[in-house]
């Protein structure tokens, strides 16, 4: 037992025979035990002050308010290499943020001095971060980037004379990131900088990696549209890099728009107009596919999200119509309701004209997608989709009709009796039109219909007159009525091959209108204070016209004097 307190057990019999027989050993394995005890407590104590070097570091830059989670990170961080990678990148990304997102009080001289002092440090930590891992492609990558934004801000000419300093870190770091974006898009932003210094092989290189790098991300794309569209490059070869993608021209547009050139504008919203037809077709047949294979949810979802980005127009008609013709019956998100609500709106509005752009059975489906409407809308709306007897009750929960409000649902009804030969039923809706609505253009072309079914002569001469009186060659300004959007419904005297109208006020940097002839889009155009806007479609005679002019880029503007043209 004594002998059990003097010598530590020890589970192998061969190993406590040894150090029974070399005692040296034993005192040299101690020794060892202890210098190692110690080298590992000095580079805890060592790796704990350096430590503390790099939060220091991202205080004096002031990262602990703008992003604490960095310094959470390197605090918590175990190895050395990685939390130098950590507090240069939180030094670099967040002086390349405060960049990127300046608000007028803030000094941009102050601002660059510091960004300048912090660069030094987040370089030389990269260094010695590459130092201990030679095939880190984020060290290479801080390397470059820290080299890169340090030259430009001093505008400094060895950003051109010696850029390998940032590109080949840079070019490395992209080659080794495995398909990380990071460094391709700081290489990206380096190339564009240095456009006009780089040779015809080495911008169709960089050509090819911005494409690459908008392809991926889109948001890349809107923050670099400004120095891309700044290099004033033909339209070929700045569209050589935007992605095919309805979203990426929209942000062009918006690029465009900020610098007032319309005439580029013009041509990058028909692409957009386009690219977002072949979006959503793409969309349709990706929601018919799933429903075919039973996935009715996220089959419903896609069809409902090409309702949503279809904009209410002739052109997108055909294209809503076969999705509401295949959408499965199921509930839909209350997200949905404004577009759906903004096609039965525009569905409405042609059809009080006496044209149906959607069917009768696909009007239904957006109706009862749309949900409770007030009853004058309701009863309107479900006339013109041929649903009667729903219209009927709507009428009847709102007796008596004599407000204007029914006028539209009355006349819409007439038209359908006229239809199906109900002389008697269409007199009576149309005895209950009241106010400025006998003088609309589809209750006079209705009246004049019901005057002829009925052979009263008297009544034939009688609306002749009111629509001989209301029938123009031109319409003021105040007869333009105004919301989102301007339209002017009219009834014209005689057949014209156009129309053409004045902008008394528009925005100073001028505007880009739309306009639209029952529904379908005919012109769209810069436009400034003081032009005359001539648009060159057939207005047939004998017929009620919708034009609505929609504000497309630039602010709204407000139409003045409309006229037809004369033959030429």
């Amino acid at each position: 037992m004594q002998e059990s307190r003097q010598i530590p057990r020890v589970s192998s019999p061969k190993l406590q025979q040894l150090v029974q027989r070399t005692p040296e050993l034993w005192q040299v394995v101690v020794a060892l035990s202890l210098v190692g005890a110690f080298l590992a407590l000095a580079s805890a104590s060592s790796w704990a002050h350096n430590r503390r070097d790099l939060l220091d570091h991202l205080r004096r830059a002031g990262i602990d308010g703008s992003h604490p989670s960095a310094l959470v990170r390197v605090e918590r961080e175990g190895t050395a290499h990685h939390s130098r990678l950590l507090t240069a990148r939180s030094l670099i990304y967040d002086s390349l943020a405060r960049l990127w997102q300046q608000s007028d009080d803030v000094d941009p001289e102050q601002l660059q001095r510091e960004i300048l002092d912090r660069l030094p440090i987040a370089r030389s930590l990269a260094t010695s971060a590459l130092d201990s891992d030679p095939g880190s492609w984020q060290a290479l990558m801080l390397i470059g980037a820290s080299t890169y934004l340090e030259r430009s801000l001093n505008r400094d000419r060895r950003l051109y004379t010696e850029a390998a300093a940032w590109e080949i870190p840079l070019s490395k770091a992209t080659e080794r990131a495995a398909g990380h974006p990071e460094p391709r898009r700081l290489l990206a932003t380096a190339y564009l900088e240095t456009w006009f210094g780089l040779s015809d092989s080495k911008q169709a290189i960089a050509k090819d990696l911005l494409a690459q790098v908008f392809r991926d991300d889109l948001r890349a794309f809107e923050a670099l549209l400004p120095a891309w569209l700044g290099l004033r490059l033909s339209p070929e070869e700045t569209f050589s890099v935007v992605p095919e993608n309805a979203g990426a021209w929209r942000i062009l547009e918006k690029g465009y728009e900020e610098q007032k050139r319309w005439g580029m504008f013009l041509t990058v919203h028909g692409r957009y107009l386009d690219a977002l037809e072949s979006q959503l077709e793409a969309q349709r047949q990706n929601a018919e596919q799933r429903v075919r294979l039973g996935d009715f949810f996220h089959g419903r979802s896609r069809y409902l999200q090409v309702i949503a980005g279809a904009p209410p127009s002739q052109r997108f008609a055909p294209l809503v119509n076969r999705v509401l013709e295949a959408y499965p019956p199921g509930l839909h998100g209350h997200s949905i309701l404004g577009p759906l609500r903004a096609w039965l709106d525009w569905a409405i509005e042609q059809g009080q004209l006496g044209r149906k752009p959607i069917p009768p059975a696909q009007l239904r489906q957006l109706i009862d997608a749309v949900g409770e409407l007030p009853h004058a809308k309701a009863a309107l709306a479900s006339s013109l989709a041929e649903d009667f007897y729903q219209a009927e009750r709507f009428e009847k929960l709102a007796q008596p009709l004599s407000q204007e409000e029914w006028a539209p649902y009355l006349v819409v009804k007439a038209r359908a009796s006229l239809a199906e030969n109900d002389l008697a039923g269409a007199n009576e809706a149309l005895s209950l039109v009241v106010g400025d609505y006998r003088r609309h253009p589809s209750y006079l072309l209705t009246e004049l219909e019901a005057a002829r079914a009925s052979g009263d002569s008297v009544r034939l001469d009688i609306v002749r007159a009111a629509i001989t009186q209301t029938a123009s060659r031109r319409w003021s300004s105040a007869q333009w009525q105004r919301t989102s959007k301007s339209f002017l419904e009219i009834l014209p005297a005689q057949s014209s091959p156009g129309f053409a109208f004045e902008v008394p006020k528009a925005p100073t940097g001028g505007a880009v209108i739309e306009v639209f002839l029952n529904g379908r889009a005919v012109i769209t155009s810069p436009v400034y204070r003081g032009d005359v806007v001539r648009v060159p479609v057939a207005i047939p005679a004998d017929e009620a016209h919708r034009i609505e002019i929609r504000f497309v880029a630039g602010g709204t503007i407000q139409p003045g004097d409309l006229w037809l043209l004369d033959e030429n």
